[in-house]
């Protein structure tokens, strides 16, 4: 991971347990400035916890030479999840270190999946192709997204859909090939 990355989301990190301290602790006072919650002192707590798992997951991935795919997943969105979530929990404190969280996510996805690298496969499904993935990530923010919003029947629809789409597309459902493979077998 190259050193400005690093720095960025670290700095994202420190800036966001800096505003969970804040909110924790005078949060009733400024109210308009953390979006006029209720219990700051919990929202608090939860800003400093997901600040400090973005960081972790940013010093965890500086670490790796070359992450695996559940590592690059697992990287990506604890650095990302945490930039989300907390534009809910802090207000207007967490407008600059989500940015610099969710470029610092974006900078990791364009160099974990968009980049000149060589691609390692994911076991079963590893020749979806482009297209198969550009699904997948369509499928998986709508199944997000619904969750939100509360549309378990969408939330539904879409995780069928994308996982027949990825079943269907997986190399060992091929008949062709199972036929062939049938065929090498049966051969003296």
């Amino acid at each position: 991971m190259s050193r400005f990355l690093t720095q960025l989301g670290v700095t994202g990190s420190i800036l966001g347990a800096l505003g969970g301290l804040i909110e924790l602790t005078v949060g009733a006072q400024i109210r308009p400035w953390i979006g006029n919650k209720e219990n700051p002192a919990v929202l608090g707590i939860v800003t400093l916890l997901l600040s400090g798992m973005a960081l972790g997951a940013i010093l965890f991935a500086r670490k790796l030479k070359t992450p695996t795919n559940d590592g690059k997943l697992a990287i990506f969105l604890g650095v990302w999840l945490p930039a989300m979530i907390c534009f809910t929990t802090v207000g207007r404190l967490w407008y600059l270190p989500g940015l610099l969280l969710t470029v610092t996510a974006l900078l990791l996805a364009r160099k974990f999946w968009f980049g000149a690298g060589p691609a390692r496969p994911a076991g079963t499904v590893a020749n979806i192709g482009r297209a198969g993935r550009w699904v997948a990530v369509a499928g998986s923010l709508l199944i997000l997204g619904s969750e939100f919003v509360n549309l378990s029947v969408v939330s539904l629809a879409a995780n069928g859909y994308c996982g027949n789409i990825l079943v269907a597309r997986r190399p060992d459902h091929d008949t062709n090939q199972a036929n062939r493979r049938k065929q090498v077998s049966a051969r003296p």
